[in-house]
This record gives C-alpha cells, sequence and structure tokens, in this order.
C-alpha cells in the first residue's frame, strides 16, 4: 500500500509539473499562435451575438471563471456553429472552450472541442498545442508525440515550432528517450534563445539538458 501511494504521489507530482508547463506555454503562445486573444469589442447592435458572447466568454476565461466561459462559448457556437464568432479563425470559439474545460480538468469535454476545432479548421495550430495540454493532463504521452509531430509539420522551420520541439522533448523525457528529448530541447532552443518572450522556456529546456546528460 506504502509502495502504490509513493507511486501515486510520483505520478500525481509529474502529472502537475506538465500541467503547469502546458499552461505556460498557452500563455506565451497568446499572440503568435492566436490563442486566448480576444476579438473586436462588439458594438451595441451586435450584443447577443456570437461574437458578444465570445467576448463574453474570453473575459470570464480571463477572470478564472471557467464555468460562465463555457457558457458564453456555448452561446456563441449555438449562434455561429463554424465557431468563428467574429475572431477570423474558423473553431476558434471551440478551442476556447475545450481550453476552459481544460483549466475545470474536464479532459473529455476538452478534447472533444479541440477536435472539433481542428475537424474545422485542419491548420489552426492553437488547437493542436489545447489538444496537447489535455493530452499531458491525461498522461497520453505517446498520443501527445503524434499531435506534436503534426504541428510541426504545419509550422515547417519557423520561431514558434521551438516551442513545438521543446514539447515534445518534454513528451519523448516522460517516455524515456532522452537522446531524442534532448536533440527536440536542443533544437527549441537553438530556435529560441535570445528570443525575450520565450527565456524562461528556453531556460526550462536548458536546464531539462543538463538533467540528461546534455550540452546546451
Amino acid at each position: 500500500m506504502i509502495e502504490i501511494n509513493k507511486r501515486t504521489s510520483r505520478s500525481s507530482s509529474r502529472r502537475l509539473r506538465c500541467l503547469s508547463l502546458s499552461s505556460m506555454i498557452i500563455g506565451m503562445c497568446a499572440v503568435s499562435f492566436s490563442c486566448q486573444s480576444a476579438p473586436a469589442k462588439p458594438v451595441a447592435s451586435d450584443l447577443g451575438s456570437a461574437s458578444s458572447n465570445f467576448l463574453a466568454g474570453y473575459r470570464a476565461v480571463d477572470a478564472g471563471d471557467f464555468d460562465s466561459a463555457i457558457d458564453y462559448y456555448t452561446y456563441a457556437i449555438r449562434i455561429d456553429e463554424s465557431g468563428d464568432c467574429g475572431t477570423g479563425t474558423i473553431g476558434k470559439a471551440y478551442n476556447e472552450r475545450g481550453y476552459a474545460y481544460f483549466r475545470e480538468t474536464k479532459f473529455a469535454e476538452a478534447l472533444k472541442d479541440v477536435d472539433l476545432a481542428i475537424s474545422k479548421n485542419p491548420k489552426f495550430v492553437a488547437a493542436y498545442l489545447t489538444k496537447n495540454s489535455i493530452l499531458v493532463g491525461e498522461n497520453k504521452y505517446q498520443d501527445s508525440l503524434t499531435n506534436l509531430n503534426t504541428v510541426i509539420g504545419l509550422l515547417g522551420p519557423v520561431e514558434e515550432s521551438g516551442v513545438c520541439y521543446i514539447l515534445r522533448g518534454r513528451t519523448e523525457q516522460e517516455l524515456k528517450m532522452p537522446d531524442r528529448a534532448i536533440q527536440d530541447y536542443s533544437q527549441g532552443v537553438s530556435l529560441l534563445d535570445g528570443k525575450g518572450k520565450w527565456q524562461s522556456l528556453v531556460d526550462f529546456a536548458k536546464k531539462q539538458i543538463a538533467e540528461l546528460g546534455g550540452k546546451s
């Protein structure tokens, strides 16, 4: 019983670290991947529309009221089933509602929503990143690896792909693939080092490389 409790404790600790990393990255990617960005403020005649409900959902997330956010995003989606809801990005409302479910640790509902976002907009990178957070939250590291391979393929060799390399390195570390993890962490560092907004992520990757016995 003691050993089981120890294993459970270690698993919970890893899960909390991964969720913390995921939340940090989602926040850092807000501008780069159009994730969690607010639409234009609706005019008076727009009240009750998909866009106004989306904006209310966004504000609720910002205030930490995820239950209300889910309700607002649901209202928005009922009006505009494409999930655009005035944002200019098809599927965005599904992704944002999925993020709210994720913050509530309702992983099944969250995954359903981000998969809907991806099905409506297969090149919506932010949705893949939200999905990765959900998969990590459920300790589904092999699925996370597949998901990140897709994102890296979509992005190509651009600065933002460095985020995905670091995420993939973390996943490979959990899957006991140290050499591949070092390689991906290093690739992420090479793309992001010196770019101010990513510094905390770069520092994290360098620390992991050192712990794995590599050179940053």
